[in-house]
């Protein structure tokens, strides 16, 4: 039943494509890839091994363990791989959406303190840089190691990601206006150039 299914389910099935895996295995694995573009929290990861195991995309298979608990390691099922495959092929694309909180508090920068966009701003490009570095490393470390194509393809992505915020928060703070303005409901006409924003084209939703 694929239709049942959300990108969180196939984000859980296609990691079980590459390696059968307990629940907290596949947490980790979360942690260590797809958490850069697609976080799942552990509760998540859990949850979605819950619902799918009924609906036959997902086998669990109790699995003992010296000095600790049996563990319960679920691999794709035939069911699985086809929801998978299915939604690989025919799902689009869908127009690019990232939720980026500090993003927000840029926006709204009225409402802070004098001084504190711009605190964030330098926070975000230090960050930026070396989050830029540690997908360098772990792009060098991808292309030392056989069949990491798919893998590199990603990791350039956040790499490219990094460098255009980085970029993005040194060009910004040339925009920082030199006095607070104080925008909000209770302002008097004329209307405050921020509900521009509100009111004007669109440019979050793709055009086809």
């Amino acid at each position: 039943m694929p239709h049942q299914l959300t990108t969180t389910s196939y984000a859980v099935l296609g990691l079980l494509s590459i390696s059968p895996m307990s629940g907290y295995d596949l947490h980790q694995a979360v942690a260590r890839s797809i958490a850069h573009f697609w976080p799942i929290s552990k509760s998540q990861v859990y949850a979605e091994l819950g619902r799918l195991e009924p609906l036959g995309m997902v086998e669990g298979t109790a699995v003992p363990q010296e000095r600790l608990p049996d563990k319960r390691v679920f691999r794709l099922t035939t069911a699985g791989a086809e929801a998978l495959d299915g939604w690989l092929a025919d799902e689009p694309a869908g127009p690019l959406q990232m939720r980026i909180p500090f993003l927000l508090k840029a926006l709204l920068g009225h409402r802070r303190p004098p001084g504190a966009t711009s605190a964030l701003l330098q926070e975000v490009q230090v960050a930026a840089v070396e989050e830029a570095r540690r997908f360098a490393r772990f792009g060098e470390f991808l292309e030392q190691a056989p069949g990491t194509a798919y893998a590199r393809i990603t990791v350039l992505f956040g790499a490219k990601i990094a460098e255009a915020v980085a970029e993005w928060a040194e060009e910004a703070q040339a925009l920082l206006p030199e006095r607070q303005d104080r925008a909000g409901p209770a302002r008097p006409a004329p209307r405050h150039p921020l509900e521009l924003l509100l009111a004007g084209p669109d440019i979050g939703t793709a055009r086809r």
